[in-house]
């Protein structure tokens, strides 16, 4: 094997295999010491695990289970690894059934979603001379502060436009000559037509760069085409959850065909 595919654990060379099943192991003792949640989930598990094929041993979780633990432990439940004093901000699952799960963030984690949203920007070639656009409510859900703290830490310019109207936001983008517009697909297709009752044509502003999240549309060719069109810019889409963060994004190659 070559030495670019070892890891180092404790002085030794492993496998990625191996690196990845001690670190798993390091994780779910952790979690079964800390998290009454999965403490009580993980009972008659025997750890550790000594292989991959092991993991068929772990049972699933569901959002249900999630839901049901949270109401019955108000107001955040028990899938907590860390005493309350640790955490230090709140975001909601968006999700589309039921309530939305209530998730509290450490300062690791929180910059955990500030990562995943970098490789996002970075995908779309955001860079310290961008000026960025967040047209988004920023209410609790993640996707918009996650996006917020990752262009701060790009070192671009970044204008919120929580709380704006539709035509405040036109005219806010193009008084501040911006160049990325982060939004969700059915927001950027409203923006345009909202740009069209007020006489001005998205095409001729300074946005070059859509990043859109939050809706599937943005990788549907038919929306993406329709929203690249109207504002004569690219679009990059992404997706991601709450448990896996930012899990896939487009990137500068814009592949059309998915069977390229």
């Amino acid at each position: 094997m070559e030495k670019k595919n070892l890891y180092r654990i404790h002085e030794h060379d492993v496998s990625l295999s191996e690196y990845q099943l001690q670190r798993l192991n390091q994780l779910l003792v952790f979690v079964v010491q800390s998290n009454e949640f999965y403490k009580e989930k993980l009972t008659g598990v025997t750890l550790p695990l000594y292989s991959l094929q092991d993991l068929s041993k772990l049972p699933f979780t569901t959002k249900r289970e999630l839901a049901e633990d949270q109401q019955a432990n108000t107001p955040f439940g028990r899938n907590h690894s860390y005493p309350e004093s640790s955490y230090i901000r709140y975001h909601q699952k968006s999700g589309t059934s039921g309530r939305p799960l209530k998730v509290l963030d450490t300062k690791e984690s929180w910059d955990w979603w500030q990562d995943c949203w970098l490789e996002v920007l970075r995908s779309a070639g955001v860079t310290s001379n961008d000026r960025l656009f967040l047209a988004f409510s920023f209410g609790p859900f993640i996707g918009f502060w996650a996006a917020y703290e990752a262009a701060k830490k790009a070192g671009a310019l970044v204008i919120p436009g929580g709380g704006q109207s539709s035509v405040d936001r036109l005219y806010s983008i193009i008084g501040n000559q911006v160049n990325v517009l982060l939004c969700t697909p059915s927001y950027a297709l409203h923006l345009a037509e909202v740009a069209e009752q007020q006489g001005i044509d998205c095409r001729q502003s300074s946005v070059h760069t859509i990043i859109t999240a939050g809706e599937p549309g943005g990788s549907m060719p038919s929306v993406r085409s329709r929203i690249e069109s109207l504002w004569g810019a690219r679009l990059y889409d992404h997706v991601g959850m709450t448990e896996m963060g930012a899990y896939g994004y487009s990137c500068s190659e814009q592949k059309r065909d998915p069977c390229q």
